[in-house]
Order: structure tokens, then sequence, then C-alpha cells
């Protein structure tokens, strides 16, 4: 497969995203459950920082499923 840039939308940052990027990232990235939960770490600061600040209104990451490993 044919790794690609991606732009990432804000409102598109979902469940679906999610299990998307989880294949992604250890699958087709390589990438070891510690380096997933570090992704998702910062992916859930940025989308919390944004909500806080009042950027965005994306509340998906705060859903119970959209966690580390």
């Amino acid at each position: 497969m044919e790794l690609q840039n991606v732009d990432l939308i804000f409102n598109h940052i979902d469940l679906a995203f999610y299990d998307d990027f989880k294949c992604f990232l250890l699958n087709e990235g390589q990438c070891k459950i510690p380096g997933f939960n570090k992704h998702i770490k910062i992916l859930k600061a940025i989308m919390r920082l944004a909500l806080d600040k009042g950027l965005r209104n994306n509340i998906a990451f705060q859903h119970k499923l959209f966690k580390k490993i």
C-alpha cells in the first residue's frame, strides 16, 4: 500500500477515523502499541485544547472507545 499525506479536518475526527487510524498505524504504519498510544494521547490533547479555546466543538475524542490500547 502506498502511503499518502492526508489533510485532517477536525469535524472528521470521530470513531470511524479512530478505527482507520489504528489499523493504519498498527499495520501499514508499522507502529507498535506504545507508538499508537502516544499518537492518540497527542491527538486527544490537541482536540481538547481546541475545544477549551472554543476553536472547535468536536467532542468525539471524549467517547469511551476513543482511547489508548
